[in-house]
């Protein structure tokens, strides 16, 4: 393609009556003999002058050229036309007027005359588009690629993307760990998360949970009694060791000698609260046991008995 283009430039040539000779302004003094010189030159520059560039009589001329969709041009023709003008002209135009003339930016023109004059580069060879980056990527970051990472994964999802990028690394393609991560995240748009924790429930137990979760229903849908208060109780034990979780608590610093230490015990001091909350929104005062004591069913009757009824009455 960039052959092609290149004779078609070279084919395309100034006509030599299209380039005036030089001429000594000094020679000639005055507006009016600068305007005679231009009739006498050239008889039809009076007629262009004053139809189109300096006169501006014809607005409908001017409506023709403005109606015009220039947005139908690709890149690479403008691209082309700023590289005809600047050869032809030998460079001596202003970046301004090839950035109206071919409707790029003016720092696009800057950038593109400094890879021909500085960088000395091949014209011919900046006519063609040139691949970006995002366009670069997908030559490794292919569909086979995507697929074959996708099949990996679904093999087992346990897998690591190190573990990924070090299989695929023995095939004809050995993208970087960096292709991988981003092929994963942005193609397949996989996230890595932990494994998750839970209770394990038989057949038998998740039956008996469906059961007691429909009396349960049903008596607070028709209670026996109307209105009925609801009172829900529970107990926590409160722990004054630091917690600690290695996983989310991270330091920034220099040495590993400067995170800071949680100091743990091996027996450290707890209490246990006991709590009543009403369906009506009532809340007891929180009972504390003793330190020390063993909770037992014998215990907890006890403490509902001469605390947690006398609330309640």
């Amino acid at each position: 393609m960039g052959e092609k283009i290149k004779e078609e430039v070279l084919s395309i040539e100034m006509p030599p009556d299209s380039i005036d000779d030089e001429v000594n302004l000094e020679d000639i003094e005055g507006e009016e003999s600068i305007e005679q010189y231009i009739k006498e030159e050239d008889p039809l520059e009076e007629p262009l002058r004053n139809n189109v560039a300096i006169k501006g009589n014809s607005t409908a001329d001017r409506d023709v050229y403005s109606n015009l969709d220039l947005s139908k041009l690709k890149r690479e023709d403008r691209r082309c036309a700023l590289i005809v003008i600047l050869c032809n002209l030998k460079g001596e135009i202003k970046n301004s007027f090839l950035a109206q003339a071919t409707g790029f930016t003016v720092k696009s023109v800057r950038r593109l005359r400094h890879r021909i004059e500085r960088d000395q580069e091949d014209p011919f060879d900046m006519i063609p588009k040139q691949r970006t980056d995002s366009e670069a990527i997908r030559t490794v970051r292919d569909r086979h690629l995507v697929r074959q990472v996708e099949a990996l994964i679904r093999q087992n999802r346990g897998i690591s993307i190190r573990q990924i990028a070090h299989k695929i690394a023995g095939t004809d393609k050995s993208p970087s760990l960096a292709t991988i991560t981003r092929l994963v995240h942005e193609d397949l748009r996989y996230r890595s998360y932990s494994s998750r924790r839970g209770q394990f429930l038989s057949p038998r137990m998740m039956e008996k949970r469906v059961e007691v979760g429909t009396k349960l229903l049903n008596i607070l849908k028709q209670p026996k009694e109307s209105p009925m208060i609801w009172f829900f109780s529970d107990e926590k034990v409160f722990c004054q060791q630091q917690k600690h979780n290695r996983k989310n608590n991270w330091w920034l610093v220099r040495s590993p000698f400067e995170v800071a230490r949680v100091k743990e015990v091996k027996f450290p001091a707890h209490v246990m609260v006991f709590g009543v909350v009403s369906s009506q929104g009532y809340v007891m005062p929180p009972y504390f046991f003793e330190d020390g004591l063993k909770l037992n069913a014998d215990v907890y009757i006890e403490v509902l008995r001469t605390h947690v009824l006398p609330w309640i009455r």
